[in-house]
């Protein structure tokens, strides 16, 4: 196991990119519904979403979205749908699936 502070290095990739912020903020949202359960088996995972055209040079078509999954609290009441406002306690989550 490493002894790297995950949480804290997302956090200091969030004060100091833009363009990843809702990747950033999709971890962030996973994290803090697993810890919102106080599981000890906490896992997110994350999914590029590609375009389904076929690259004539035979790379990798462009990444179009991602999808998360997490096994945390999901969903509740604490803000509509689920999704807290930006200056509020936990940051947005553009998509979840959990």
């Amino acid at each position: 196991m490493s002894n790297v502070n995950i949480k804290r290095a997302i956090e200091n990739i969030r004060a100091n990119t833009i363009v990843y912020a809702p990747i950033v903020d999709m971890i962030v949202n996973g994290i803090q519904a697993i810890e919102e359960t106080s599981r000890k088996d906490g896992n997110v995972q994350i999914r590029a979403r590609r375009s389904s055209q076929v690259e004539l040079d035979g790379s990798l078509p462009e990444v179009v979205g991602f999808e998360i999954e997490y096994n945390g609290i999901g969903f509740t009441d604490a803000g509509p749908a689920g999704l807290i406002p930006v200056d509020g306690q936990y940051p947005l989550c553009i998509e979840v699936l959990s």
